[in-house]
């Protein structure tokens, strides 16, 4: 099975860009607030870049259990299932950021956050496995920063799993430092998975 951007249709919304940039292979990179519309892409992605990046550490099936596609459908039906409620919510729940590159949306980050005590955290950041290592996960953190300053959050948390070497250090090139939380993640493996939390002070 393969989840790629280009098996879901996009929104036929405006595409106002709160973000553009370009990439090492300069084609225009857009960094927007998620629709509707985008829930099939969003779920897709989610779930082939979660098993590409964490299936080893979770217990997700083999490579040659998930080509034939049984737990890849019923998995990808679940996160279809989240992603259109998520988005259906609009205004009211997490703002969802979407990564377009040649007009197709390669990733999407979830931000939350407490006005109240200045705290703001990145929920998930996920990208399209075709278009890692292509700077399209630093461009949507600049933005969800941008986003986050705009509402004077002073500080934004994230978790990640501790085995998670690679992600560990994206998140740390880009300001973030672990600061000593730690809780148990859920696993299919037998043991329990550490999540580590990291922060960025903003101010």
């Amino acid at each position: 099975m393969r989840c790629d951007a280009n098996r879901f249709p996009l929104s036929d919304g405006t595409r106002t860009a709160a973000a553009v940039a370009r990439d090492s292979f300069q084609r225009v990179v857009h960094v927007r607030r998620a629709d509707a519309g985008d829930a099939e892409v969003v779920a897709g992605i989610h779930f082939l870049a979660n098993w590409r990046a964490y299936g080893e550490l979770t217990g997700a099936p083999s490579a040659e259990a998930h080509e034939r596609g049984d737990w890849a459908e019923q998995q990808l039906e679940g996160y279809r299932r989240l992603w259109h409620r998520q988005l259906a919510a609009g205004q009211s729940g997490n703002p969802i950021f979407v990564v377009e590159t040649d007009q197709q949306v390669a990733g999407f980050c979830e931000a939350a956050g407490n006005k109240a005590r200045g705290i703001g955290e990145i929920v998930g950041l996920y990208i399209d496995p075709e278009h890692w290592r292509e700077g399209l996960g630093r461009a949507l953190v600049t933005e969800v920063v941008r986003w986050f300053k705009q509402r004077r959050v002073a500080t934004v948390v994230l978790w990640v799993l501790e085995p998670a070497v690679e992600a560990r250090a994206f998140y740390k090139a880009l300001g973030w430092k672990p600061d000593g939380a730690r809780r148990a993640e859920r696993s299919v493996v037998e043991g329990a998975l550490t999540g580590v939390r990291y922060r960025r002070d903003l101010t």
